[in-house]
């Protein structure tokens, strides 16, 4: 009996390491994709910015 208890918090020990490497895995994606966006949010103002220039 103690070692089917043992068995279990086991494999809860080994969900939740699962889940939280899920986790991060969708948290780095997320913040990944964030960064992305913001640099060519900026690549996009310097290149607007770049056009300002050339205009004059």
């Amino acid at each position: 009996m103690t070692f089917y208890g043992f068995d279990m918090i086991i494999l809860q020990k080994i969900c939740s390491i699962f889940i939280i490497c899920q986790l991060l895995k969708i948290y780095s994606a997320i913040v990944l994709f964030y960064l992305f966006s913001k640099k060519s949010k900026i690549l996009r103002m310097l290149s607007v910015k770049a056009d300002n220039f050339t205009d004059f």
